[in-house]
């Protein structure tokens, strides 16, 4: 990977949520990402053309090639071999549908798949996106704000990666996570699971990245409570996802897990049996 290329890319970080404002970059720094294959011009979409662009990556892309670079993830800290996995277990039972605003539909929000559609077409920043895979390992696709852009390009840039199976290590420390949630206690929080993780130093890491792992096996359906399941076998909308009154940080479904839950065997085998 080209080192110089990176660090531009890693540069691109958002100032203000609010605002939208990003560091700048110049244009002959954008070119040399661009060149790289790691920043993008902007695209203009609708939301119609970016589900024929997911299904289009989805495609290209298969169970084993997702988990095997999830796992190869954890000792190597290449983040953006690890949103390939929500991305595609979102996408597996992802309803085909077109769906178009107009004055009498003039919702913020597909009613089918909850894509936002505050505009549509809209202008989207690709680069923005990739800064994102190489920094959260995961964070645009689980976030409540769904967009259904970022599912195509995560799955259609992990479409690029070449296979790399994991090694020992990355199958050492799953399985130390595994061990981890099963050691929690009753009543322990998603907040004391990922505080148990970091002091056992399992793998590089901060806060969100750990945060977004666990997020990540919840949506697999292996770490979920009874009131909130994950998407291995049924796509649920933003709207349709349970909601308990409590302010969390966390996203559905992990938001609702307790210790007491544990893990899910049939859906950690799934996903990971080949591997444990």
């Amino acid at each position: 990977m080209d080192k110089e290329a990176l660090k531009i890319l890693l540069n691109y970080k958002r100032i203000s949520s609010k605002t939208y404002s990003f560091y700048q970059i110049t244009a002959e720094e954008f070119e040399i990402a661009k060149k790289a294959g790691l920043m993008f011009d902007n695209i203009v979409l609708s939301h119609n053309q970016a589900i024929d662009w997911l299904f289009e990556a989805k495609s290209k892309v298969d169970k084993e090639h997702v988990t095997a670079l999830f796992l190869a993830s954890l000792s190597s800290n290449r983040l953006e071999w690890r949103s390939g996995l929500p991305a595609y277990v979102l996408s597996s039972h992802f309803p085909s549908h077109q769906y178009s605003k107009t004055d009498e539909n003039n919702s913020f929000y597909c009613p089918i798949c909850g894509d936002m559609l505050i505009d549509d077409p809209q202008e989207i920043d690709l680069s923005f996106y990739n800064y994102t895979r190489f920094t959260s390992g995961g964070e645009m696709v689980i976030d409540d704000r769904f967009e259904v852009s970022r599912l195509a390009f995560c799955l259609d840039q992990h479409s690029r990666l070449s296979k790399v199976a994991p090694n020992q290590d990355d199958i050492t420390i799953f399985k130390n996570i595994i061990d981890t949630i099963l050691q929690s206690g009753e009543d322990d929080t998603p907040n004391d699971l990922e505080k148990s993780i970091a002091s056992k130093k399992l793998f590089k890491s901060n806060h969100w990245q750990r945060r977004f792992l666990l997020e990540i096996l919840s949506f697999c359906n292996i770490i979920e409570s009874p009131r909130a399941t994950g998407y291995t076998s049924k796509f649920i909308p933003p709207n349709k996802r349970y909601r308990d009154d409590h302010v969390s940080e966390w996203h559905y479904p992990i938001r609702l897990w307790r210790g007491q839950d544990g893990i899910n065997k049939a859906a950690l085998n799934y996903w990971f049996g080949e591997y444990l």
